[in-house]
């Protein structure tokens, strides 16, 4: 039990909550919409934008963590 209350912290539970409304947000936004990048425009469903978007996120803010 002393391991599992160390393993689940603040901070993890915090990420996990966001995770998963990240992922109840995305599933609710299946339509299709355009993303219009410099040079074209590419039809692709909500779903990947948002979690694109959220996975980019999390990713900037694990490096940008320690530079304090």
């Amino acid at each position: 039990m002393e391991k599992l209350k160390e393993f689940f912290t603040i901070k993890r539970t915090l990420i996990l909550i966001g995770i998963i409304l990240i992922l109840i947000f995305a599933f609710s936004n299946l339509e299709p919409v355009s993303v219009n990048f410099l040079v074209a425009e590419v039809k692709i469903p909500l779903f990947y934008e948002i979690v694109g978007i959220g996975v980019i996120g999390f990713i900037c803010g694990y490096f940008l963590k320690n530079k304090k």
